[in-house]
């Protein structure tokens, strides 16, 4: 409470006091039971709020005092620094602003600047200027934060999205939050400038319209083909300099700060700053897309070899350019993504078809099959000839989904099949004219009526006895041409490869999406003296 002091100036025990008497106040020890924020960079000064026990029922321990200060201790109790602090009377709290320990260059690299970064830094409030309270609360300076990443760097606008950034000097700290500010759209592209000769030229007279012509309906995969080029549906943008905050945590597994983005209901582009305080932010170099919900339009290709490395194309709607997209082909309790990139122009995702693995595994075992034969046949005895692979709809058939954060995915169930590599045995006729231009028929198994892509590569010559080889992609003269494929066998017809001067051997390969070829091939031989012989050429 207060006291009134009043001074004699005689010695020994006086009786002359003086008139005017001072008030003099005596206190409980106030103990600091909360500082808003718990941390601050020792670099930085920043605004601390310092809030005290107090009993129920009572008034606040702390009042205005001209003389308090408070005290800040390192974790071996030595005194940091001291800094005053006022009374805010309205909150009831001592509100300071915490000292800078850099050095005239900016680095924490002075001995106070180390002890002061250690963990274990505490703070104490003495009102009087000189006697700290001995209840400290635990008090954190920390430095310069290292962001390294965000990832991802999307999510749609129904939010959900779990955002972890990471980084260096990171800590646990109840102040995390980003602030997300919505930027301006971007100016739609400029319409590309006429040619010379398109500007001298003279205005054509509009032609008349012809009535359009009557829509017939669409069903299997012309209707897929008709969705895809749909327009994408209008969705609301987000409001240019609205500002967002979404509180964080520290990942004490992964060392990052982890955040759940909400849903916006609208799209658009945000800039990104950090706090572990509450009141210094840090702007991140990354931006943050939210983009609209995607739906999945259509597959170019719809199937492709079971062995993979076919390219694949899924249309989409909502689609935006994304570190993180990914295409997972999944079926049962199998699953696997690929790593996706965007196609602005096509409006697309693209892919790499991966190997299946329920188609691979029936192989293996149809390989260990074979090969069980292989060894029971005597010596010089004809080796078993490979057979056809079969696979059911559980081997070959997957289910295709989209995601540009690897996070959210989609559920349109569109699917997609990897087909066995077709399996050649024979070729008629087996050799042509050295200009190429023979009509043959290609005879096998899992040959697909239609279109395919037939590869012929030329060979090196073999020595005699010895089994043709096929050379390494890429590395040997190769033509791809189309062949219609019908009751298990396909019609082409032989190219020409340029220069050829005597005859060699071709290996003839097909392809099951007309992109990745099998291993099973046949030999063509384009003969010089084929080129003398009788019609044969076409």
């Amino acid at each position: 409470g207060m006291v009134a002091l009043s001074v004699s100036f005689e010695e020994g025990v006086g009786d002359t006091f003086t008139t005017s008497a001072i008030s003099l106040r005596y206190y409980k020890e106030p103990e600091v039971t909360r500082a808003l924020p718990q941390c601050s960079p020792a670099a930085t000064p920043t605004r601390v709020a310092l809030k005290a026990a107090v009993p129920a029922g009572t008034p606040g321990c702390y009042f205005a005092s001209p003389d308090a200060l408070a005290f800040f201790y390192d974790a071996d109790g030595g005194v940091l620094a001291t800094v005053r602090a006022e009374y805010d009377e309205a909150a009831d709290e001592l509100v300071l602003t915490t000292p800078a320990f850099s050095s005239g260059s900016g680095e924490l690299t002075t001995p106070l600047a180390l002890r002061a970064l250690a963990e274990g830094a505490s703070v104490r409030v003495a009102l009087d200027g000189q006697s700290p309270a001995r209840g400290a609360h635990v008090f954190r300076f920390y430095a310069p934060l290292e962001v390294e990443d965000l990832v991802p760097r999307c999510g749609p606008t129904s939010g959900g999205t779990r955002v972890v950034i990471t980084g260096s000097t990171f800590f646990d700290s109840p102040h995390v939050s980003l602030r997300l500010t919505v930027l301006e759209p971007p100016p739609p592209p400029p319409a590309p400038a006429p040619s010379e000769d398109e500007a001298e030229a003279p205005a054509e007279a509009p032609a008349e319209e012809a009535p359009p012509p009557a829509e017939e309906p669409a069903d299997g995969e012309a209707a897929e083909e008709a969705e895809a080029v749909d327009l994408e549906p209008p969705i609301a943008q987000l409001e240019p300099g609205a500002v967002m905050k979404v509180d964080g945590a520290y990942d004490k597994r992964g060392g990052g700060y982890a955040f759940l983005i909400p849903s916006y209901g609208a799209v658009g582009s945000l800039s990104i700053e950090m706090t572990v305080d509450g009141v210094n932010f840090l702007p991140l170099p990354a931006d943050y897309a939210v983009h609209p919900p995607i739906s999945v339009k259509g597959l170019d290709p719809q199937r492709a070899s079971m062995s993979g490395g076919a390219e694949v194309r899924v249309r989409a709607t909502g689609l935006i350019s994304s570190a993180e997209a990914r295409i997972a082909f999944l079926k049962g309790s199998t699953r696997i993504e690929q790593p996706a990139s965007y196609d602005a122009e096509g409006r697309c995702l693209i892919c790499t078809a991966p190997a299946w693995t329920p188609a691979l595994a029936i192989k293996e075992q149809a390989d260990a099959a074979l090969a069980s034969l292989a060894a029971e046949v005597e010596e010089g005895g004809e080796q078993p000839a490979p057979q056809p692979l079969e696979l059911d709809e559980a081997a070959s058939d997957s289910i295709i989904e989209v995601s540009l954060n690897g996070q959210q995915w989609t559920t349109d169930c569109k699917h997609f099949t990897f087909a066995a590599d077709p399996l050649i045995t024979s070729i008629e006729p087996p050799s042509g004219s050295l200009e190429g231009g023979d009509a043959i028929k290609i005879a096998g198994h899992n040959i697909e009526d239609g279109e395919l892509k037939v590869r012929f590569t030329k060979l090196p010559p073999t020595q005699e006895g010895c089994a043709p080889v096929l050379p390494p992609e890429g590395e040997a003269e190769a033509v791809t041409v189309v062949a219609i494929g019908a009751e298990g066998a396909a019609d082409v017809t032989t190219p020409v490869f340029e220069d050829a001067a005597e005859a060699f051997e071709a290996a003839v390969q097909l392809s099951a999406d007309g992109q990745v070829y099998g291993s099973s091939f046949t030999v063509f031989r384009y003969d010089a003296a084929a080129a003398k012989g009788k019609g044969k050429k076409k």
